[in-house]
């Protein structure tokens, strides 16, 4: 039996459990939405941030002096820059997209860019991917490096691409064959620049011979059969080579005087030289033995350099590549955000709820009659515990999700490297609310075990108190049969006891008593009948009046009053007893419907 209700008792502290843990997981679940509503606004309120690029831009071949750099993420323009100092552009920034949007403003990690200059398709060299936060060195050549458009560029050359730059030995052997063979060497002409077809002081137009009758002019010329040569020898003439730029390039004109259409003997246009700088080119460089120690000033130079000269124009700058300093992550409560008074309403809310839903429950059972004692204690310490497990799990969880808003969700930049902390919390705090529920259900128990245990001691001694009023009973009630005994031999007491037979049944009905007693037995109705066979005596007048002229039956009435006072008091104890096993039947039948 007792290790029923054990079992009975622990399957109740089991469902109580898991509700309260089912609770706790929902509380969780409110207030991890909450914080996500509350604080997504703080944590996109950063953009990611953008891609910097910067290098040197070509035009032609020679350094861009101006015009608009523009960065695309396919058709999208994401950052621009307008060329201030010749041959160079940056830093162009180029936005990131913006994830908390449908629409594309940017670029996303690892996307390749674009760029075009004055609107017009460039190629690029070097690392042209999106990366937020990085700063990117990009070359800029304009127009597109296209083998076969007839442009030899500065960076083609006659290996990678000949039919540009034509042969390296810049020499084309044609044959035609009609009635006999023709045959035409073009050589371009030379200088002392580096490369064939000129040097840096200029250079000559090619020269051509011919044999087989072709006229020098570039015209057709007939072999001795007199049929139409119809090859055409390229007569190329080219201008004097450009002073050598800063880039160390220089350029010039060659143009087909035989209008052949064709390219294959085509002197080269650009070659790369030695730059001499000077005093006036806006460079920090070298020249005339000395170097200048600032821009155009210093060293060879008759300008003397100032304290706020400053050496950055017009030069080749490679910037080393350096993370963007995070942005400082305030660890503070900002008082004045709505989100955070909603917050703390919702919690007061909660708590005023949660106080007049256990109110409620207590008064409402206390009012029900149907309980006994020892279910409406376990009713109201059972409300008791849910609102101490709400208030628990409530403290628990908002100083939890508080702290760590505090140190982390603030901080985008390393919301998501402690990320595991808040996983690790949700894990820990179910367990912890389920340890607190599971040892307030243990108490709870030990409690209810221990008012059991009074109960069960209560009772018992009301049987032993009852014992000894019977006992006592049991000697004050032979004292007064044996009295009425020797009283009914007086024939002044029997005509008294005849006319009141009530005496003589007090008689009988305490010597059955006495046998009761005697067998430990509780004859309620026996002790019914005695009570009231004196209250009826006691309420008649002429009895009582009759009885004061016999002082022994008065004293042994008096003494019979005395029981029924004993009596009285006796019944009480029968009530809390009635009282008691009521209440442990009605306790079984309710942990029976649990």
């Amino acid at each position: 039996m007792k290790k029923e209700k054990i079992l009975i008792e622990n399957r109740k502290n089991e469902k109580n459990i898991i509700s309260a843990l089912v609770k706790g997981l929902f509380i969780i679940f409110l207030i991890i939405n909450f914080f996500v509503l509350m604080f997504a606004e703080i944590v996109v309120a950063e953009p990611p941030l953008p891609t910097e690029f910067y290098g040197v831009i070509y035009n032609y071949n020679m350094p861009a002096s101006s015009g608009t750099v523009k960065a695309y993420v396919g058709n999208i323009s994401c950052g621009q820059f307008n060329i201030v100092n010749s041959g160079y552009y940056g830093v162009l920034s180029c936005i990131a997209d913006d994830p908390n949007t449908t629409q594309i403003e940017g670029g996303i990690y690892g996307q390749v860019i674009t760029f075009r200059y004055d609107s017009n398709p460039t190629t690029v060299f070097g690392d042209y991917y999106f990366a937020s936060g990085e700063y990117k060195f990009v070359n800029i050549t304009f127009p597109e490096l296209i083998c076969g458009d007839g442009f030899c560029d500065r960076l083609e050359n006659c290996n990678t691409c000949e039919i540009d730059c034509f042969a390296c030995n810049a020499t084309t052997n044609q044959t035609g064959n009609a009635t006999g063979n023709a045959t035409t060497n073009t050589t371009g002409g030379g200088g002392t620049g580096i490369g064939s077809g000129g040097g840096a002081g200029g250079g000559s137009s090619g020269s051509s011979g011919s044999s087989g009758g072709y006229d020098s002019s570039g015209g057709y010329d007939y072999a001795d059969s007199g049929v139409p040569i119809t090859s055409c020898t390229e007569n190329w003439n080219c201008t004097e080579w450009s002073e050598c730029s800063i880039i160390g390039l220089q350029n010039r004109s060659c143009i087909d005087k035989a209008g052949c259409g064709t390219y294959n003997s085509k002197p080269l246009e650009i070659q790369e030289c030695v730059y001499e700088g000077n005093c006036f080119d806006g460079l920090i460089n070298c020249h005339d033995g000395l170097c200048e120690e600032g821009v155009d000033c210093g060293g060879s130079c008759d300008k003397k350099c100032s304290a706020l000269e400053q050496p950055f124009q017009n030069m080749t700058i490679t910037i080393p590549k350096f993370e963007i300093p995070k942005s400082v992550c305030e660890r503070k409560f900002d008082f004045t955000n709505p989100g955070f008074w909603v917050f703390l309403i919702i919690l007061i809310l909660s708590g005023v709820t949660r106080y007049y839903v256990e109110k409620y429950t207590i008064e409402k059972a206390k009012r029900n009659e149907n309980l006994n004692a020892l279910s409406r204690s376990r009713k109201i310490i059972g409300e008791q515990r849910k609102t101490k497990i709400f208030i628990i799990s409530v403290i628990f969880l908002a100083s939890g999700f508080l702290t760590y808003s505090y140190f982390f969700l603030l901080c985008p930049n390393i919301f998501f490297e402690y990320s595991w902390l808040l996983l690790l919390f949700m894990i820990i705090a179910p367990l912890a609310i389920y340890a607190i529920s599971k040892d307030l259900a243990y108490n709870e128990r030990i409690h209810f075990e221990k008012e059991k245990r009074l109960d069960d001691l209560h009772y018992q001694n009301l049987m032993k108190m009852i014992e000894l009023e019977n006992k006592i009973l049991s000697e004050e009630e032979n004292i007064l049969a044996n009295k009425l005994y020797e009283l009914s031999k007086n024939d002044e007491m029997k005509d008294i006891m005849f006319k009141y037979p009530e005496i003589k049944n007090i008689y009988n009905i305490m010597m059955e008593l006495y046998d009761n007693y005697s067998e430990n037995k509780n004859p309620f109705d026996l002790e019914k009948d005695f009570c009231d066979k004196i209250n009826k005596l006691k309420s008649d007048p002429e009895f009582i009046k009759r009885i004061s002229s016999y002082p022994v039956l008065k004293d042994i009435f008096d003494r019979l009053q005395k029981l029924y006072q004993q009596y009285d008091e006796k019944q009480k104890l029968y009530d809390e007893i009635a009282r008691a096993e009521s209440e442990e039947k009605a306790s079984k039948e309710e942990r029976k419907k649990e």
